[in-house]
């Protein structure tokens, strides 16, 4: 999808128009970059060169680009902090059975409070966020995409980082463990700190 300004734009009120191109239509380059987590999402950017596309593949009509482009990003907001909340919320659950399996000194961590309290605190505050994403869901869903979206955009600025640093507690009470290959937890960081910085 690519978007360009519109005819009937002006400086007073700028406006978009959107268009569907094939991925291998002339003058459009693809860019792959290759990440250090979200294997299997697209990474990258495109280019142009001398690139001509014709009205016939115009999205919508003439001028709005902009509420396509809105009503887009609402939905990814709302998906990949939902993605990102499950992600963190595994962690939470492997380090919950860790802190009730794993003994120090004939005790189980769960009896110290400087590890279990994180994990109440980053449990809670996703939680929260999840309402609030959950609501956004229900309103997109009503076609109600421009309210949706202040929640949506609120959800995915808080959620997305307090996920990434919820697996990162979960990684570190691992110890070790947390940090090779043997559990998926260092993924899950590389995952989430990538949803706080590419998209």
């Amino acid at each position: 999808v690519i978007f360009t300004q519109a005819p009937s734009s002006s400086a007073d009120h700028p406006k978009l128009n959107a268009f569907l191109l094939p991925l291998n239509y002339p003058g459009l380059k693809l860019e792959s970059l290759e990440a250090s987590g979200l294997k299997g999402n697209s990474f990258g950017g495109v280019s142009f060169d001398n690139l001509f596309v014709p009205e016939k593949y115009l999205i919508g009509e003439d001028g709005q680009g902009r509420e396509i482009l809105g009503k887009h990003f609402t939905y990814w907001r709302i998906m990949q902090t939902a993605a990102a909340i499950g992600t963190a919320n595994r962690a939470l659950e492997m380090t919950s059975q860790r802190l009730l399996d794993r003994e120090v000194y004939n005790k189980p961590l769960a009896s110290m409070t400087h590890l279990t309290q994180p994990l109440g605190k980053w449990t809670y505050r996703l939680h929260l966020v999840m309402r609030d994403l959950e609501r956004a869901a229900q309103l997109y869903d009503e076609g109600k995409w421009e309210e949706a979206d202040e929640l949506a955009t609120a959800a995915k600025s808080e959620g997305v980082e307090f996920a990434h640093q919820a697996a990162e507690y979960a990684l570190k009470t691992h110890g070790a463990q947390g940090y090779s290959d043997e559990l998926d937890l260092e993924k899950r960081v590389r995952d989430l700190l990538g949803l706080t910085i590419a998209d």
